[in-house]
């Protein structure tokens, strides 16, 4: 049986010259949970230590989080993501499949 592997958080900083990684704190942190659906946690140019959480894939760009704390931080994010695909997944769920232009069930 092939063991379960989740993913990780890395860091995907753009260290700038004569910066040393693992001696700056990182700025950007990378989850990448699907092919298409990455989650990003980073700081924004400007803000001081606000974390900012950005996802591509369900067009949320450089949304604020409330937590300062990274691991917090972290956390916030995949719950934002995770409540944006759940609404989408509703929606979906109401399409039926059996109409050419995705007619919605009555029930």
């Amino acid at each position: 049986m092939a063991k379960n592997t989740y993913p990780t958080w890395h860091d995907t900083t753009s260290y700038s010259q004569g910066e040393v990684c693992g001696e700056v704190e990182p700025r950007t942190w990378t989850l990448t949970v699907a092919p298409d659906l990455t989650i990003k946690v980073h700081h924004y140019i400007g803000c001081g230590g606000q974390w900012f959480v950005s996802c591509h894939a369900v067009n949320i760009s450089q949304c604020p989080l409330v937590n300062i704390l990274i691991e917090d931080a972290k956390s916030e994010a995949v719950s934002i993501i995770f409540a944006r695909l759940s609404v989408w997944l509703i929606a979906v769920k109401k399409l039926d499949p059996s109409k050419k232009w995705g007619g919605l069930y009555s029930g």
